[in-house]
């Protein structure tokens, strides 16, 4: 299986809330594939993510 990181362990890792890696998913801020019923991420796209700075610590939409 290819090198992937769950929604999880990518919130994890930026820092932040699962539901603020779920929703820069939906509106196409970070790539990501389903894998049946949990979406996975490319750690090359995670540390390329340009959107971090987007939100706060907690997770909170600072501006788009």
């Amino acid at each position: 299986m290819k090198n992937l990181l769950t929604v999880t362990e990518a919130a994890r890792f930026l820092k932040l809330t699962r539901q603020a890696v779920l929703y820069a998913i939906k509106v196409g801020k970070l790539p990501a594939e389903r894998t049946g019923r949990q979406w996975m991420v490319k750690p090359a796209d995670i540390e390329n993510a340009y959107f971090i700075n987007l939100w706060d610590s907690r997770g909170k939409l600072l501006r788009i």
